[in-house]
């Protein structure tokens, strides 16, 4: 919304432009020089591939380094809403005159801004939605941590691109796999790791891999697992996925897996890393205990709504969970708390930041819910 579509557009013109010129500049060497540098860049692309040089130029232009190759990039592809997209080759500006024919149509779709909109107001307004709406949601495993101190990070795209524990040398230095394989080896000993220093992992944009090998699953430990007790101190077990955002309240949805990834999130362990650095892991354990102990308390306060009123809640909450399932109250409730709604079955996640207050208030409202509906 800070740019319109034209502005868009013209980036990407041009950035392909600047490819061109850069790769006739390449071709000018070789002829030049006599020198053969393999260069290749597709059609419409902003990649350019070469013979990589010395390692002082790869480092001064942070340039990514394949085996015997040098790339060149700033994305992979033009976006595919450009023109037509130039089977003719015509030149760019017969393109950017194509373009701007286009935008006088008054029927171009409404999303694509063509003029500059003033977003202060609105950021304001939304964040003071959000901060409200904060102090009482009630579902969702997420948490709030103030990450200011890291802003200024936000100024840079950080890019952990490749295996996260490469051992080959890189000269791409805007990444943070330094901290990647931190977070990793801080998870791999408290998930007791026989030896933290020769495991494997990275942080992916999720976790929605296996927590396991299939071919191993079957002779899992079930009452151990049913236990909480899952780690790598059962023989069985040979890979363990994390849900990181799910505790840690990072900004930006990451995991743990197993599963070669190319491009990642630098920012997510970057921030985790700075949470976990700035509390012991007996801070975090005391935290779990208070959620745990929130948990029960607030089962127990709906349990007595359904012995003093007579009304089955259905509630179901695994043993250790932080997780309270039961009938869905209505919608004003869902709304006022953030409750996350399955069908008709409503779920309230407690995280540690979560207060009894908040809690005793919550039973008040579904008490005063449930009571009116069995009365109507």
């Amino acid at each position: 919304m800070n740019k319109t579509l034209k502005v868009h557009v013209e980036e990407a013109l041009f950035a392909l432009d600047l490819a061109e010129y850069l790769q006739q500049q390449m071709e000018m060497i070789e002829q030049k020089y006599g020198i053969n540098l393999k260069i290749f860049r597709g059609k419409l692309g902003l990649v350019i591939r070469f013979i990589k040089p010395s390692d002082e130029m790869c480092f001064k232009y942070g340039l990514v380094v394949q085996g015997g190759e040098a790339v060149l990039w700033q994305m992979c592809e033009v976006p595919q809403y450009l023109p037509q997209l130039i089977d003719d080759r015509k030149s760019s500006m017969q393109v950017k005159q194509l373009l701007d024919s286009q935008y006088d149509d008054k029927g171009v779709d409404k999303f694509h801004n063509h003029e500059i909109i003033n977003l202060q107001s609105f950021h304001q307004d939304l964040q003071s939605k959000f901060d409200d709406h904060t102090l009482r949601q009630l579902s969702f495993p997420t948490r709030h941590h103030n990450f200011e101190h890291m802003s200024p990070y936000l100024r840079h795209y950080l890019n952990n691109h490749g295996d996260s524990f490469q051992l080959y040398q890189d000269f791409y230095s805007l990444r943070t796999r330094q901290f990647e394989k931190q977070v990793i080896r801080w998870f791999s000993e408290l998930y007791r790791s026989p030896n933290p220093e020769k495991i494997w992992g990275y942080m992916p944009s999720g976790s929605t891999e296996n927590i396991a090998s299939q071919d191993k699953t079957r002779d899992l430990p079930v009452e151990e697992i049913k236990n909480a007790q899952f780690d790598f101190s059962f023989e069985e077990v040979k890979s363990i996925t994390t849900s990181i955002h799910k505790w840690i309240p990072s900004p930006f949805p990451s995991g743990q897996d197993y599963t070669l990834s190319t491009s990642r999130n630098g920012h997510a362990p970057l921030f985790t890393w700075d949470y976990l650095m700035n509390k012991t892991l007996k801070v975090h354990i005391d935290e779990a205990l208070f959620a745990l102990d929130l948990a029960e308390y607030l089962q127990q306060q709906m349990e007595i709504i359904e012995q003093k009123y007579g009304i089955n809640l259905k509630i179901f909450r695994g043993k250790l969970g932080l997780v309270i399932r039961f009938i869905k109250p209505s919608d004003e409730i869902c709304f006022k708390y953030g409750l996350l709604v399955q069908g008709g079955e409503a779920v309230v996640f407690i995280m540690p930041e979560k207060t009894k207050e908040l809690c005793d208030n919550f039973i008040e409202d579904l008490k005063n819910d449930f009571v009116f509906k069995s009365k109507s």
